[in-house]
């Protein structure tokens, strides 16, 4: 089975200065899906990329941070293994919308927030 990580968001609080600073650092390429959620590629022929994500908040709490996806061939199945591991469901599986599949979202039993995606 594989579960590859297939896109990251990182909250921003300045979109102009967060794209400066991940170019300049990372080499990375954006493409504005709108104002708030900018997608960046990580370099030619990765498969693994992500947004920034425009926030307000002062202070970023565990569940506004960095989130990561994983890629499944099942959100329902990946759901109820999640409670057969002594994680907890924190959003059953949703279309996105414009044909880019679903997602939920779970705790770890660390606390962690992770999302889930998967085409179908």
């Amino acid at each position: 089975m594989s579960t590859p990580i297939v896109h990251v968001e990182i909250p921003v609080r300045n979109m102009a200065r967060a794209r400066k600073f991940y170019a300049g650092v990372f080499g990375w390429a954006f493409k504005a899906f709108s104002p708030r959620y900018v997608m960046f590629t990580t370099g030619e022929g990765e498969k693994v990329g992500g947004a920034l994500v425009k926030t307000e908040l002062k202070e970023l709490p565990a569940d506004g941070g960095v989130t990561v996806y994983v890629r499944t061939d099942s959100i329902k199945d990946a759901l109820a293994r999640v409670k057969a591991c002594e994680g907890k469901v924190l959003q059953k599986r949703t279309e996105i919308g414009g044909d880019n599949g679903f997602i939920g979202f779970l705790r770890d039993t660390e606390g962690n927030r992770i999302g889930i995606w998967a085409a179908k």
